[in-house]
C-alpha cells in the first residue's frame, strides 16, 4: 500500500533535491575534505568536518555540524562507504540530538548495507535482540536515503548515495549500553568494578589486555581507562575464567553467577547458531561488566554476512554448526558452555521455548516484512526534475541502480522493475534459508 505522496523541492546553492513525504527519511551529508583511505587498516580513520541535514516527510527536522569519518575494518574499502558521525555544536563540542525518533546522543553510524543484497540481515537480528533484552541487546536502527556532497562524492552538489541505516553507536549511555560511568578516580572497590564495555575483534586499536585463555580484549568504555582499572579488569577476568563450566563436570547457572551472566551467553549462542554468523564468538563480540555485576555477552553486532550470505562460505549451508568450524582456542569462553552437558540441556530448552515465539518460522518471516515495509512503501511521485531525472525512481530501485554489484547477480545497471524483482528474489531466498535452517536445528539440537 502506498502513502499519499508529496514532492518538496529545496533550492540551495544552485542544486535541487526531490524529497518524498514518505516513511523514508533523507539525510544530506556534506563533507569539506577527503576522507581517509578506506583500504588503510592501520589505526583509526581521521575525522573530517562536515554538515548534516535531516529531512522527514518533507520537513527539515535538524541541521548542524558533524564530524565525519569512514568506519569499519573490511567494509571501509567497499564502494559504498559506512560513516561514523559526531554531531557538534557551534564550539565544536559534542551535541546530543534525537535523530529519526531515536533517543538523543552525539555519536551515530550511517551503515551502508552494500554486502547484504537483502538489506535486512543486521536489522533482523538487532530487532530480535532488542525484543529479548531491551536496549542492552542491540542498537536501534532506521532506514534512510543519503545524499552526499564534497570530495567523497566527487561533486559539490548532493548525489544520491544509496539506502543507508542510521543506527546508534555501541557506547555507554542511559538509552544505549546502560552501565555505570567509571570515572578516573574510581580506583578502589566497589567503584572500580564497573562499568566496563569491552570486545573481542580481529584488529583492536585501543587499550588491550590478554587473558589466560588467550582472549585479546579491547576496552571500549571507559575510553581512556586508568592503568589501575585495566589491571583490575584483567585480574577479575582471569579469575572469572577459572569459574567457567568444565566439560565433564556437573554445572548449574548459580555456580558461575558471580562472574558470568549465563542467560546472555545462552541467547548469544542460540542466535549466533540460528542465523549462522561466520563472525560468531571471535569477531565483533561485545561484553559488558557493570559495577558489582557479572560479564554479559551483549550487545549483539555485525550479522551482515550471516544467514546464507554468498559473501561467506561458512554461512552458506543451513546444515551445520558454526562452533564446529572453529578451534576451541578461537572461542574459549563460549566453548566452555557449549561443551558442558548441563549447559547443553538448558540451551535446548531455551531454543525450544524461542521456537514457539520469537524464533517461530512465520514470526521471522513476518518480522522481515515489517522491517522492510518502509522501503517497499517509499516511492516518489512521478515529477520531472531536470537536474536529477532518476529521482522519480523508487528509493529501493535507485539503491541497486547506484550500486548494481551489491545485488550479487549482475554487473549491468538494472531497470527499476528488475531491481525490485531481484531484491524480492533475495528476500524469498533468505526466507527459504531460514526455514531450512530452523528445520535442521529442530532435528539436530543435540550435537
Amino acid at each position: 500500500m502506498l502513502h499519499n505522496w508529496a514532492a518538496v523541492l529545496f533550492r540551495q546553492m544552485g542544486w535541487i533535491t526531490l524529497i518524498c513525504a514518505s516513511a523514508l527519511p533523507l539525510l544530506e551529508l556534506s563533507v569539506s575534505e577527503p576522507l581517509a583511505d578506506g583500504s588503510a587498516q592501520s589505526g583509526p580513520h581521521r575525522w573530517s568536518a562536515g554538515r548534516l541535514r535531516v529531512i522527514e516527510a518533507g520537513q527539515l527536522t535538524w541541521e548542524g555540524a558533524a564530524a565525519v569519518r569512514l568506519r569499519g575494518q573490511s567494509t571501509a574499502a567497499l564502494p559504498q562507504k559506512s560513516f561514523a558521525l559526531e554531531l557538534r555544536d557551534s564550539l565544536g563540542e559534542d551535541l546530543k540530538v534525537s535523530l529519526l525518533g531515536m533517543p538523543e546522543e552525539a555519536d551515530w553510524i550511517l551503515y551502508a548495507p552494500y554486502r547484504d543484497p537483502t538489506l535486512v540481515r543486521n536489522l533482523l537480528v538487532y530487532d530480535i535482540a532488542r525484543e529479548m533484552w531491551g536496549a542492552a541487546g542491540a542498537v536501534r536502527t532506521r532506514f534512510c536515503t543519503v545524499h552526499l556532497s564534497g570530495p567523497p562524492a566527487e561533486s559539490e552538489s548532493p548525489r544520491f548515495w544509496g539506502l543507508y541505516v542510521l543506527m546508534e553507536k555501541i557506547e555507554r549511555g542511559p538509552e544505549r549500553v546502560c552501565i555505570t560511568k567509571l570515572g578516573k578516580r574510581d580506583l578502589t572497590a566497589p567503584s572500580i568494578s564497573g562499568g566496563y564495555l569491552f570486545k573481542r575483534d580481529t584488529a583492536p586499536v585501543g587499550t588491550v589486555f590478554t587473558t589466560p585463555y588467550g582472549q585479546h580484549l579491547e576496552i571500549i568504555e571507559p575510553d581512556e581507562p586508568q592503568p589501575r582499572q585495566t589491571e583490575w579488569l584483567q585480574a577479575w577476568i582471569n579469575q572469572a575464567e577459572t569459574a567457567l563450566p568444565r566439560t565433564k563436570m556437573p554445572w548449574s547457572p548459580q555456580q558461575t553467577a558471580r562472574h558470568w551472566d549465563w542467560e546472555t551467553f545462552r541467547d548469544h549462542i542460540i542466535l549466533s547458531e540460528v542465523f549462522k554468523n561466520p563472525d560468531a564468538y571471535q569477531r565483533s563480540v561485545y561484553f559488558t561488566k557493570d559495577r558489582e555485576r557479572p560479564v554479559r555477552a551483549l550487545p549483539l553486532w555485525d550479522f551482515d554476512m550471516a544467514m546464507g550470505s554468498t559473501t561467506s562460505t561458512q554461512a552458506g549451508s543451513p546444515h551445520s554448526w558454526i562452533f564446529k568450524n572453529l578451534e576451541p582456542v578461537q572461542y574459549p569462553w563460549f566453548v566452555q558452555f557449549i561443551q558442558n552437558a548441563d549447559c547443553k540441556s538448558l540451551l535446548r530448552l531455551r531454543y525450544r521455548e524461542l521456537r514457539t515465539g520469537i524464533l517461530a518460522t512465520h514470526s521471522l518471516h513476518g518480522r522481515i516484512d515489517r522491517i522492510l515495509a518502509p522501503l517497499i512503501e517509499s516511492a516518489p511521485i512521478n515529477v520531472n526534475v531536470p537536474s536529477e531525472p532518476e529521482a522519480t525512481t523508487p528509493p529501493l530501485a535507485r539503491h541497486f541502480q547506484r550500486w548494481p554489484a551489491s545485488l550479487q547477480t549482475q554487473a549491468d545497471t538494472p531497470t527499476s522493475e528488475e531491481a525490485i524483482r531481484l531484491h524480492s528474489e533475495k528476500i524469498a531466498k533468505l526466507k527459504r534459508w531460514l526455514t531450512s535452517r530452523l528445520e535442521w536445528m529442530d532435528q539436530h539440537f543435540d550435537w
